[in-house]
């Protein structure tokens, strides 16, 4: 069984599909060379690139009084949201990885991501296990 925003973008991307052809299709992969370009810009000036895995800290899934399609919109709204940092990655073929930090005071989990050039998937797992020699030693 999938997830449910698995489930959702698989049924949304076909329905788009089938009502607008390839129209968005072209666009979004239009969206992944620019985003492919921009990665490949800011790596000719550094090794890899270090951000935060989440654009905030975790939440609780979603829970509304309504029904549990209220529900199921807030996940996949939440979802989409967590996704800025992670989904570029991905859609551009950089290695990535991410690193867990520990968690923070009210129990969420903390992370960072790190993105290196393509095919210099050593390098990330090299900057992974300073980083994370950094952190042992730090707690």
């Amino acid at each position: 069984m999938s997830a449910p925003g698995i489930k959702f973008n698989s049924m949304a991307g076909e329905f788009v599909t089938r009502r607008y052809g390839n129209h968005y299709y072209c666009k979004a992969r239009n969206i992944t060379l620019e985003l492919t370009y921009q990665y490949e810009e800011v790596l000719r000036h550094c090794d890899v690139v270090v951000m935060p895995t989440l654009p905030h800290t975790a939440t609780d899934f979603p829970q509304t009084r309504d029904s549990e399609a209220d529900s199921l919109k807030a996940y996949l709204e939440e979802s989409t949201d967590l996704l800025i940092n992670t989904a570029a990655a991905s859609l551009t073929g950089h290695p990535a990885l991410t690193l867990p930090l520990g968690q923070h005071r009210d129990g969420s989990a903390d992370s960072l991501m790190i993105v290196g050039r393509k095919y210099e998937e050593l390098t990330v797992l090299q900057v992974a296990r300073a980083l994370e020699k950094i952190i042992q030693a730090r707690n």
